[in-house]
C-alpha cells in the first residue's frame, strides 16, 4: 500500500481520545485514523440511529390514517388520473385525436379492472 504522509490539526481531548484508542487497540495512530475515516466514510448517506427512528415513528403515526377503500375505487382512480394525463392534464389542447386515444384508454382501463378483479378472487 502506498502511503502519502499528511498533516492535521486536531484538538487536545482528539489527541487524548487518539491516545487511548492506540494503546487499547495497540496498534499505531495512523492505523486507528485509517479505520475511524474508513468507518466515517462508509456512513455517509446513510441515516443515524436518530434519524432512523424518527422517520419510523412519523411512519407509524401516518400509515393509520391511510383511508380503507374497495380495490375497485382505487383501479378507476388510477384509471382516471391516467386518462386526464394522456389527454392533456390541465386543458392543454391536445395534439392528436382524443376521441380514438380515449377509446384505447377505456378499453385499457377496463382490462386492467378486470384482471385486478380476477387476481383478487
Amino acid at each position: 500500500m502506498t502511503v502519502v504522509k499528511a498533516t492535521f490539526s486536531l484538538d487536545p481531548k482528539t489527541v487524548r481520545l487518539l491516545d487511548e484508542a492506540a494503546r487499547c487497540l495497540a496498534k499505531p495512530k495512523s492505523e486507528i485514523v485509517r479505520d475511524a475515516i474508513r468507518d466515517y466514510s462508509a456512513r455517509i448517506g446513510r441515516l443515524s440511529e436518530e434519524e432512523r427512528l424518527r422517520r419510523l415513528a412519523a411512519f407509524d403515526e401516518r400509515v393509520p390514517k391511510i383511508p380503507e377503500r374497495p380495490p375497485e375505487e382505487v383501479d378507476r382512480e388510477i384509471c382516471a388520473i391516467r386518462e386526464s394525463r394522456r389527454t392533456g392534464g390541465r386543458g392543454t389542447p391536445v395534439e392528436r385525436s382524443c376521441w380514438t386515444h380515449r377509446a384505447q384508454s377505456t378499453i385499457r382501463c377496463i382490462s386492467i379492472y378486470k384482471s385486478s378483479k380476477l387476481k383478487r378472487l
